[in-house]
């Protein structure tokens, strides 16, 4: 069972899914037992913060897979080897996921400012409406999306990153040096992969050129990340690649093992004994 139905929650029930089912055709110790997996949230559907035909999308390819989706429900209880479900409904299992997301640090709440779902309210400057000396930013933030008017930017390190050099330049503007800007940060949108459904785009098709175009050029050049084979691009995590090191382009070069200094040799007596 898993519980939230966002990115994690839904991305771990996918998965989890198709490697249950792989794992129970290979081991045998798993053979003829029913694995169920099971997502619920409160939310009405799944991935609220996502447009709804790519929310139906994702639910349509989850229930194809097998997995169950249970939305305006939650937990109320859990117990041992069961979980009941705010519907009434007990549901006997030996795992409980819990994916419901982030929260802001707690000392948000003792500031007795206002929040918005537990983040403090700030403009577009990243400062506190009727406090122009207090500033805050990433998830102890509900910055507004200016991208996305009447939103307030999701809990993720890029949206901190960004929104914390900013910040750092609207504090120095407060102070006299430079001018303040408002956060405005408008994402590219989701890279997935060619196999749309049940047919997979040829790498001719339009959209894949499109991606190729748009997301391809800002992806960092590390091996698991991109992949180029037979003149076209292939993303992960179709392949398990192996851990390693991934150092920019000619730093390999400059790097060298370290030299091996001769031992000490004693100077004094017959034999010259090397130092341990």
């Amino acid at each position: 069972m898993v519980v939230g139905a966002g990115y994690t929650g839904t991305e771990v029930t996918a998965h989890g899914q198709r490697l249950t089912t792989r794992l129970a055709r290979t081991l045998p110790g798993l053979a003829g037992q029913k694995i169920r997996w099971l997502l619920l949230d409160l939310a009405p559907r799944v991935l609220a913060e996502l447009d709804p035909r790519l929310s139906k999308t994702a639910e349509r390819v989850l229930r194809r897979r097998g997995a169950e989706v249970l939305t305006g429900s939650s937990v109320a209880e859990a117990g041992d080897g069961y979980v009941q479900l705010t519907t009434g409904t007990k549901v006997v299992t030996r795992s409980l996921i819990w994916c419901v997301g982030v929260r802001a640090d707690p000392l948000v709440d003792g500031l007795n400012l206002p929040t918005n779902r537990g983040r403090l309210e700030v403009d577009e400057f990243m400062a506190v409406p009727g406090h122009p000396e207090i500033y805050a930013c990433g998830d102890c933030a509900a910055v507004p999306d200016l991208t996305r008017p009447g939103q307030v930017c999701g809990m993720t390190a890029q949206h901190a990153q960004r929104q914390g050099k900013l910040v750092a330049r609207n504090v120095a503007a407060s102070l006299g040096q430079g001018t303040a800007r408002p956060y405005k940060h408008r994402d590219l949108g989701f890279l997935g992969p060619r196999r749309a459904g049940r047919r997979r785009q040829p790498a001719a098709h339009p959209a894949v050129r499109a991606r190729r175009q748009r997301h391809h050029p800002r992806l960092p050049p590390i091996g698991h990340v991109r992949q180029p084979f037979a003149g076209r691009d292939r993303l992960g995590p179709e392949r398990h690649h192996r851990p390693g090191i991934n150092l920019p382009r000619g730093h390999h070069r400059r790097i060298r093992p370290p030299r091996r200094e001769p031992a000490p040799r004693l100077t004094g007596g017959g034999n010259r004994t090397p130092l341990p």
